[in-house]
C-alpha cells in the first residue's frame, strides 16, 4: 500500500473514532471488488487459492474497524471475499441487487460504524459515488479486470461524504505490495 494511502485512511479512521467519542455520528463504508476467481469456471465461479487469501487478508484488516453490516451481490466469488470477515464478526452477508439499493440501505441507518460492500469491477466507482462521494485522486481510473487489491473508504459525516483510496493483500499478479 502506498505510504500516503495508509496514512490517509489511518487519519480516517482516527476521526471516525474521534466522531464517535465526541457525540458525532459517522458510518464508514468499505468498497472492495471480489477476490481473484477461478477462470473459465462458468457464470458464477469460485473464488482461487490467492483470493481466498485475498479474503483472509481483507477480514484481517478490517476485523477491528467496529464493522456492523456486511453486503455482497449474489455471487459466489462475492460472497466468498466477504464470508470471512461475516465469520470473524458474528454477522450475515446480507445480499443486494444494485448499488443504489445498498446505498439507500446504508444511508437509511447504519450510523457509529462500519460497512463492508464487496461488488465488482464494473461497480465499485458507482458504489462509491451512490454513496454522495466524488473518487479520489488516487482512485485508478476504472477498477480493471484483473485489479483485485482497490480498498474504498467512505466516510459518512453530517459534513459530507469524504472517499480515500487503498490497497489491500497481494498484487493482482499475487506479490506481496512494495513499500513507497
Amino acid at each position: 500500500m502506498p505510504r500516503s494511502s495508509g496514512r490517509r485512511l489511518g487519519v480516517c479512521l482516527v476521526l471516525a473514532a474521534l466522531l464517535s467519542a465526541c457525540g458525532g455520528s459517522y458510518t464508514a463504508v468499505y468498497i472492495v471488488r471480489h477476490a481473484e476467481k477461478v477462470a473459465k469456471a462458468g457464470r458464477n465461479p469460485p473464488l482461487t487459492k490467492v483470493g481466498e487469501a485475498r479474503a483472509q487478508a481483507l477480514a484481517a484488516r478490517l476485523e477491528h474497524a467496529n464493522i456492523r453490516a456486511v453486503y455482497s451481490t449474489d455471487t459466489t466469488r462475492t460472497k466468498s471475499t466477504a464470508q470471512p470477515l461475516a465469520d470473524r464478526l458474528g454477522l450475515t452477508v446480507q445480499t443486494y441487487a444494485s448499488t443504489d439499493e445498498v446505498a439507500a440501505r446504508i444511508g437509511a441507518g447504519f450510523v457509529d460504524g462500519g460497512v463492508l460492500i464487496v461488488g465488482h469491477s464494473n461497480t465499485i466507482h458507482a458504489l462509491v459515488t451512490a454513496l454522495g462521494a466524488k473518487l479520489p485522486p488516487s482512485a485508478p481510473g476504472e477498477v480493471g479486470h484483473l485489479d483485485y487489491d482497490n480498498l474504498f473508504y467512505v466516510l459518512l459525516t453530517g459534513e459530507g461524504p469524504v472517499a480515500l483510496h487503498s490497497t489491500f493483500g497481494v498484487t493482482a499478479r499475487g506479490e506481496a505490495p512494495s513499500p513507497r
